[in-house]
């Protein structure tokens, strides 16, 4: 993996460390350290909302107190509300009650991966540069 022609990025990723060999997180096996991709915000989860609106045309005026909660939710899980609500011609707070977040049973383990890539990151980065005495 240490050899690959200029120009090209190769990247891992998992949702879960489970499984995966410690050799394979060693210094030097990728270019960089873990990093994390949380699941999104409030205003990340709206602005998904809205772009899936939009692109399904769904009519309808989205009023904060007409939301479904979305908690924990993914993107995609928003997309699927909303593709559900078109479907089957109901609201996206009665379209909601049939959306099962994913990640319902994995939040221990989500937070489990996010502080490893927490401190894995502190490790490598200090002060917003690229520490090289890292071993």
């Amino acid at each position: 993996m240490q050899e690959k022609p200029e120009g090209v990025y190769m990247m891992g990723t998992c949702n879960s460390f489970k499984g995966i060999p410690d050799e394979y997180l060693r210094v030097g096996r990728w270019d960089s350290s873990p990093f994390f991709i949380d699941m999104p915000n409030e205003l990340e989860k709206l602005a998904i909302l809205d772009y899936y609106v939009n692109k399904l045309k769904l009519d309808v005026s989205i009023k904060k107190a007409d939301l479904p909660k979305m908690e924990k939710w993914t993107g995609a899980e928003i997309e699927g509300m909303c593709g559900m609500s078109m479907n089957m011609d109901c609201s996206l707070k009665e379209a909601a009650n049939y959306i099962v977040p994913q990640n319902k049973r994995g939040f221990a383990e989500a937070d489990a991966l996010r502080e490893f890539c927490i401190d894995a990151s502190d490790v490598v980065v200090k002060d917003g540069k690229r520490r090289l005495d890292v071993a």
